[in-house]
């Protein structure tokens, strides 16, 4: 059904499946308490993908990362806040390309369909979550399962068997 459409931007999608696996949406620093800039980035593209079940274009999912992202509201804060939001989406595009191509291949997200483009004659993708990426997204942002999670993760860190196991 969503295969058809769902073709990565710049290499071969096999070449990326050897590369990817689902741990870089999970991906912290060693002391595991703070995420990694692009786990973040990975996390707040399916928060966003949640909030739009009818799908969303690149242009609006990139607007939204430079005010809601993290790493990148702090990078356009400061002396960088007047930095045009056009050029601000074009310095990050291949990077928020990156990071939507490495969904489709951990099939989190596909290429919906093709629209016009607003401000040209060409066409660009609308992207929506996969039944999978919508599980993943709705168990990741579920604050009560996070916390059930933390408790599990703590209580097999400090015990040497795991008594949480059904045999």
């Amino acid at each position: 059904m969503h295969k058809s459409l769902s073709r990565v931007h710049s290499i071969d999608k096999s070449v990326i499946s050897q590369l990817v696996d689902m741990s870089i949406i999970f991906a912290t620093d060693s002391d595991k308490k703070v995420i990694k800039n692009d786990a973040s980035l990975y996390q707040d593209i399916l928060r966003y993908g949640m909030k739009h079940p009818t799908g969303f274009k690149f242009t609006e999912i990139g607007k939204w990362l430079l005010v809601n992202n993290a790493e990148f509201s702090e990078e356009y804060s400061g002396s960088k806040a007047h930095v045009p939001n056009s050029t601000k989406l074009a310095l990050k595009r291949h990077r928020i390309e990156r990071h939507l191509d490495n969904l489709i291949t951990l099939d989190l997200i596909y290429k919906k369909r093709l629209v016009k483009s607003e401000k040209n004659h060409s066409y660009t993708h609308v992207y929506d979550l996969t039944e999978i990426g919508i599980f993943l997204s709705e168990f990741l942002f579920d604050q009560t399962r996070v916390k059930i999670l933390e408790i599990i993760d703590a209580y097999t860190r400090t015990s040497d068997s795991c008594g949480l196991c059904i045999y």
